[in-house]
């Protein structure tokens, strides 16, 4: 069979037929470009990245309402549409049966086609960030093997602010906090937050990602996470089940990926920072905790003892906050938080985050290093 002329190949590779596969292997081809040449295609590529975030933010200050309220059901009509279509042919009388060649030819490059289609989406919308870090040579990449003692320090810094913080929240009691202790402007505190840290670090980002909750409370903790930045919304969501002391946090966490960040470590050190250096206590509060809640885990691991000797000088506050989140989340625990917590370390991990969702735990190390380049020591809590 002699080869297609050239010209014949380009224009049914841009055919709709097969234009999807074509974006695709696009797409997996600047990605896989990406390794030698990150740095370059990235910076080719933020531009753009920034100006279709304008335009997401400027559609996202029409909806009122989260946006996966609508492009999830969208999403699932389409695909029922797409098996009720190919049922009704399936059924038609002239209709190519399923057992032959070329119906499974058809069937896979259609389904081919539309994965195409939506990892090109996700690479143009946001996925090509991943070729860069603009923290590279600010912070460590590895995970250094902190001393205990130095977690030891490092977590009473963090518990002492947090009890000066949350003593300043209106209305405020020993027990856990409720979601009206949350400002109604706290999202937008969050949003400015971030964007003067960023500025005040000299670091690139787009405008501002929306964070908004969504509900059903737990629609997301059931699949083992607690907020996603969604690329084809341009909108960071958490869940609003989750305790109300980590939701600032959680939600600068997810506008940091829609500023353009991509590592899960340097997402939870940006929006850790921003709450700490916000104006409002209930925002500092949020930052303090969730650090302190990341070097427990560490600590623990270096040393259960002193560990739980740090838990037992929390104030009531504190500890009835930590209580809530520890509840909620075995609340909402199963085996299909066990399996998205296994699908996110694999995406994670395929879209070349080192330890997939271990990086989440590279905070402790960012904030400790970026403490000492600002000559911030941790000190030891005063008896």
């Amino acid at each position: 069979m002699d080869k297609l002329p050239a010209p014949r190949i380009w224009r049914k590779a841009l055919s709709l037929a097969w234009i999807g596969i074509t974006l695709g292997l696009v797409s997996l081809s600047i990605r896989l470009l990406g390794i030698p040449f990150g740095q370059s295609i990235w910076q080719a590529y933020f531009p753009v990245f920034k100006a279709l975030r304008y335009v997401q933010d400027l559609l996202l200050s029409w909806v009122p309402f989260p946006l996966v309220y609508i492009w999830f059901p969208l999403l699932v009509a389409y695909l029922l549409y797409r098996v009720r279509k190919w049922w009704l042919r399936r059924k038609s009388p002239s209709a190519e049966k399923p057992t032959s060649a070329r119906f499974r030819f058809r069937f896979l490059r259609k389904l081919a086609n539309l994965a195409g289609a939506i990892f090109f989406l996700f690479n143009i919308l946001w996925g090509f960030n991943y070729l860069h870090n603009p923290l590279s040579g600010r912070l460590p990449h590895d995970r250094p093997v902190l001393s205990a003692e130095a977690l030891c320090f490092e977590a009473e810094w963090a518990v002492r602010n947090a009890e000066i913080a949350r003593a300043r929240i209106p209305g405020i009691q020993a027990d856990s906090l409720l979601p009206g202790h949350l400002p109604a402007e706290h999202r937008a505190w969050v949003s400015k937050a971030l964007t003067q840290l960023l500025d005040s670090l000299q670091l690139p980002q787009a405008v501002s990602a929306e964070g908004r909750q969504i509900h059903p409370e737990g629609f997301l903790l059931r699949a083992g996470i607690s907020g996603i930045y969604n690329p084809f919304t341009g909108e960071g969501n958490i869940d609003a089940g989750m305790a109300t002391a980590f939701k600032p946090a959680v939600l600068a966490h997810e506008m940091s990926h829609g500023k353009g960040y991509t590592d899960e470590g340097t997402c939870n050190f940006l929006g850790i920072l921003a709450c700490l250096t916000a104006d409002d206590p209930m925002l500092q509060y949020s930052g303090y905790l969730t650090y302190y809640l990341y070097l427990a885990g560490d600590l623990y691991q270096a040393d259960p003892e002193l560990q739980r000797l740090v838990r037992g000088t929390l104030d009531d506050g504190l500890a009835a906050d930590l209580r809530a989140n520890r509840n909620t989340h075995l609340r909402y625990s199963g085996w299909l938080a066990k399996v998205g917590e296994s699908v996110n370390h694999a995406y994670l991990s395929t879209q070349g985050i080192s330890g997939g969702i271990t990086n989440y735990g590279k905070v402790v190390a960012y904030m400790m290093a970026f403490k000492v380049s600002r000559h911030l020591g941790s000190q030891r809590r005063s008896d």
